[in-house]
């Protein structure tokens, strides 16, 4: 048995249950258990009201960790459950069957799948104990984790898109965001972000004033589209770090060069809008538990930018210019990818925090914000 820190540190792996409405009281027995084991399920009983049925199913199953169809003579005279099978293997979903009921089992689907065979559904409707104890058994963290480490070295990958421009890079954040809000909002959010001064130095204020403005100063000015959809990422990012806490490894010392005699100008109005934001935060994020953590690098590379939210999506940029924004983004809703990639940015945030000996408080990166402020005002005050 995993000792209570153990269990609440673990990845509380998503399973998608795909049911027939015939079969509801065997799949609540199905969700008490794997909810007893430390792992989420989540069925068409938690979509919302207002959005299209067929798409909720779609984007449910490309959040999971696990496909789970409940199979059963019910489940097999609808073609839902086998057409959200065909989507979680197109998805790269490790799918994983229940049998309630005998003889449900189709032939094709016993030569693809290892499916579990728990009879929950009898003829008297009274389900055997000695059932709900062996799939308990079977159900556990370590099994479903086994699970879903297998399917990451089978032959099928994850599906991923791709935003070219920035304004399509912009546009697609927002997109996955607000999906995300819209359909998890219970699910952990922790923001985490490596890259430039991250996506807290986008003004809050109106696309038409003068924080926009300063930003772009002496430039092209930026397409009002552009700047809406800059400003709604910086909201919904802020409202995800202001409930669920953040880790930010980011490089204060970018200089603009590009943009010549303009360069302090707008380097300035940059730090003080990504100060404004760390002077704006509370305490502590609301959920208990949770951390506000910045780590500064000055060595970080300047054309990638990779953003990850909970482990329900993420955004790596692979191209990006000062003054041209982010080019080249891939997304992915894929869970075990961004469980991997989530690894490698925790481990490189701690091999930082070791090395640099770092404070990671929002109160050290607002002095070093401070001190580079300085440094500009005396420079732009020589100038005149």
């Amino acid at each position: 048995m995993p000792t209570f820190m153990e269990a609440e540190t673990r990845t509380k792996y998503r399973i998608f249950i795909s049911y027939s409405s015939a079969d509801k009281d065997q799949k609540e027995i199905i969700s008490n258990i794997l909810k007893e084991n430390n792992l989420c399920p989540v069925s068409n009983s938690e979509f919302s009201l207002g959005h299209g049925f067929l798409d909720q199913i779609k984007k449910f199953i490309a959040h999971a960790y696990v496909f789970m169809p409940v199979i059963s003579k019910s489940s097999n005279k609808s073609g839902w459950v086998h057409e959200e099978i065909g989507l979680a293997i197109a998805h790269n979903i490790p799918v994983l069957p229940i049998v309630i009921e005998k003889n449900s089992m189709p032939t094709d689907m016993i030569q693809e799948f290892q499916a579990i065979i728990s009879i929950l559904k009898t003829v008297d409707n009274e389900v055997p104990q000695k059932e709900i104890i062996e799939l308990t058994n079977k159900l556990t963290w370590p099994e479903i984790d086994k699970l879903i480490k297998m399917s990451e070295r089978g032959p099928r990958r994850p599906i991923y898109e791709c935003a070219y421009l920035h304004l399509e890079r912009t546009m697609m954040l927002v997109d996955y965001a607000s999906e995300i809000a819209n359909f998890f909002s219970d699910q952990p959010k922790l923001f985490r972000q490596s890259g430039g001064l991250s996506s807290f130095h986008i003004p809050s204020s109106s696309p038409d004033g003068e924080e926009f403005r300063l930003r772009y100063f002496g430039g092209n000015e930026r397409v009002d589209t552009l700047n809406q959809n800059l400003r709604e990422e910086r909201i919904i990012f802020e409202k995800f770090a202001r409930e669920w806490g953040f880790k930010l490894i980011i490089n204060l010392d970018l200089r603009f060069e590009e943009s010549k005699e303009n360069a302090l100008i707008i380097r300035k109005s940059r730090l003080n809008t990504l100060l404004k934001f760390f002077k704006g935060l509370p305490q502590s994020p609301e959920k208990s538990g949770c951390r506000f953590e910045v780590i500064i690098d000055g060595n970080l590379n300047k054309h990638r930018n990779i953003i990850i939210v909970g482990d329900l999506f993420m955004a790596e940029s692979l191209a990006g210019y000062q003054g041209q924004g982010l080019k080249q983004t891939m997304f992915t809703r894929h869970a075990a990818t961004i469980k991997k990639q989530i690894e490698l940015f925790d481990t490189r945030f701690d091999e930082l925090k070791y090395k640099q000996s770092a404070n990671t408080s929002i109160e050290q990166v607002m002095g070093e914000i401070g001190k580079r402020l300085e440094i500009i005002e005396n420079e732009l005050n020589s100038r005149k």
